[in-house]
């Protein structure tokens, strides 16, 4: 009796834990078509359901494409996204006219999205891709004018900013991934910034790098060997200064 009773308390916490969790799938997906509703300026009526929240969209989309106004839904860091938000982007497709697709979507996200979309849940949505494209590392010539150029759009208008030892173990330490080229550089200016310098040198990226945990380089050997061959040199230097050499 009691052994029936134990496996009949464990199907009810299954049955409700299966419950929560299409429940909670639900509202994600009501959550993703409220949003979507509210930036395309639709109205939604208090206590409205999925169905009724897809077909107010669904005539918006509509009104503007007979204005022959196309809408571009642009979603960054995709890979953090529910399975369930995925699925509505699936269900978002489906809204066409016989001539065309009442919406675009485009979709940004790290190396973890491609994993995600082969998810079985959301296989259509992988086979609705039409291009897909993946940024790969920096070529090494490209690294200093990159550092460049977002330097530039942010509005800087000196000389180089980062020195050729800054620039080479930047190289080395982010492997010319953009993402992390971008966070160690933000965070060696930062360094330089708080000494008073007004230009990266080698010690602020190493710094930089360390602080960044994704990096796992505390212990990295090329950070250490290059560590060792910058003190060994600026000792040599002392010892030359020492001896009176000019």
């Amino acid at each position: 009796m009691a052994t029936a009773d134990a496996a009949e308390a464990r199907y009810r916490e299954a049955a409700a834990l299966h419950v929560g969790r299409r429940d909670l799938a639900r509202a994600h997906a009501l959550g993703d078509f409220a949003e979507l509703a509210s930036e395309l300026g639709v109205g939604l009526p208090p206590g409205v359901n999925q169905h009724g929240t897809l077909k107010a969209i669904t005539e918006k989309l509509l009104a503007l494409s007979r204005e022959d106004r196309q809408v571009l839904i642009c979603l960054d860091e995709a890979q953090a996204m529910p399975i369930e938000s995925l699925e509505v982007l699936r269900l978002l497709t489906n809204l066409e006219t016989e001539k065309r697709k009442l919406l675009q979507v485009i979709i940004f996200g790290q190396p973890e999205l491609e994993e995600k979309l082969d998810h079985p849940a959301i296989r259509q949505l992988k086979q609705r891709i039409t291009f897909h494209h993946r940024l790969g590392p920096l070529a090494a010539p490209e690294l200093e004018g990159y550092l460049h150029h977002r330097l530039a759009v942010a509005g800087y208008e000196g000389g180089q900013l980062f020195g050729r030892g800054a620039c080479w173990l930047l190289e080395r330490t982010t492997a010319r991934v953009p993402r992390l080229v971008n966070i160690v550089a933000h965070k060696a200016m930062l360094s330089a910034f708080g000494k008073g310098r007004g230009r990266v040198g080698f010690f602020d990226v190493h710094a930089a790098a360390i602080d960044t945990a994704s990096l796992r380089l505390a212990a990295s050997p090329v950070m250490r060997w290059a560590f060792v061959v910058v003190v060994a040199a600026v000792g040599c230097f002392t010892t030359l200064r020492w001896v009176g050499f000019p």
